[in-house]
């Protein structure tokens, strides 16, 4: 009877230790697997200067006469005309869904969502932004689309949000084939939610 009761709670010890040994490999990838507190994007990745014909010294060369890369120069190089020019006016203000339903939120041209921006295939496009009355500012940020950096518009990253009465110009070669869609990236929960974008 003893030696009964012994081997039980052995087999029980046993389990529950195999069964701690099975699952604390998936509480250590689950707790692993949650974000942080805090981060800082500055302590990710790697610099990339884009390489272009300048030695890399190190961590992108400064200090070591090698001038860093400034978004604003990471531009379209075309000079001419474009072969598609679009202004788009962005505004905060009342609009009615198809539906009839009221929205307070933002428009492109006085529509929500904004106007299709079509262009051909190695076309230049030049897209003209501006804010006349959303008083967190504004920009365009392309999707599918490979534009140039400072055309990227990531408000506080490759460009400043356009304030009210400002205006911020894009210009990009149109070299992917397909649908895609822009849209504001700055305070984008709220424009984007409430329509400040567009396919094209």
């Amino acid at each position: 009877m003893v030696r009964a009761r012994t081997a039980a709670r052995t087999r029980t010890v046993l389990a529950a230790v195999a069964a701690l040994v099975a699952l604390a490999p998936l509480g250590w990838m689950w707790q692993a697997s949650l974000l942080p507190g805090t981060y800082s994007v500055m302590d990710m990745g790697y610099r990339d200067d884009g390489g272009a014909a300048r030695p890399h010294h190190g961590h992108g060369g400064e200090g070591r006469g090698v001038e860093p890369l400034t978004v604003d120069s990471l531009a379209e190089t075309s000079t001419g005309p474009p072969d598609v020019a679009v202004t788009l006016a962005a505004r905060q203000e009342s609009f009615r869904l198809a539906s009839g339903e009221p929205v307070e939120g933002y428009t492109l041209n006085g529509s929500s969502p904004g106007p299709t921006i079509t262009a051909e295939q190695h076309q230049l496009v030049e897209v003209r932004l501006v804010n006349e009355s959303v008083p967190d500012g504004v920009t365009l940020h392309w999707h599918g689309i490979d534009v140039p950096n400072a055309a990227d518009g990531v408000a506080g990253v490759t460009q400043d949000a356009v304030p009210v009465g400002g205006s911020h110009t894009s210009r990009f070669r149109a070299e992917q084939v397909g649908t895609f869609w822009y849209h504001s990236h700055q305070v984008s929960h709220e424009q984007v939610q409430r329509a400040c974008s567009a396919p094209w």
